[in-house]
């Protein structure tokens, strides 16, 4: 059974006529579950990092988006951005209504007003599909970053 925060994800990138695939699968707690049913499925996917990290200047929140490193369990965001704490965390992902390691930048449809920025690793823009959890364990996303930046951001902004 798909749940509410999921449910509302895919009624909406259906109402925006955006082009991805849902792929639904045993219920994923961990990034190396995803990656390796991508492998199995031998999808040409990747599945972005998402960092939930605070502007030094303002203080700002903002996703940062990274491509996973193999010698690295972390991603170092940019300078400018430092990572945020657990409780920063934790209170940004019941604001998205997801669990931290289903946070994704689809969840951004519930950040309203926007309190949320986003920040893309350059490298990930090379990439032809993302694989992205719709807040869900149970379910992902197959999504080009042009339609998940050009018009579902926006969109969700909007909403």
């Amino acid at each position: 059974m798909m749940n509410p925060a999921a449910l509302e994800i895919y009624s909406f990138l259906m109402a925006q006529n955006l082009e991805f695939s849902r792929i639904c699968h045993p219920a994923y707690h961990t990034r190396a579950q995803w990656k390796q049913a991508l492998k199995k499925s031998r999808t040409q996917a990747v599945c972005p990092v998402s960092v939930v990290c605070q502007e030094e200047e303002s203080g700002k929140t903002v996703l940062f988006l990274a491509a996973e490193s193999p010698e690295a369990q972390v991603c170092s965001p940019p300078p400018g951005l430092l990572p945020a704490g657990a409780a920063e965390t934790a209170a940004l992902c019941q604001r998205l209504r997801c669990l931290p390691h289903t946070l994704s930048p689809l969840a951004l449809l519930f950040d309203a007003p926007p309190y949320c920025g986003i920040l893309v690793q350059p490298e990930l823009y090379r990439e032809k599909l993302w694989c992205l959890s719709p807040c869900s364990e149970e379910s992902s996303v197959l999504i080009p970053p042009e339609a998940l930046l050009r018009q579902f951001l926006p969109a969700a902004k909007r909403k």
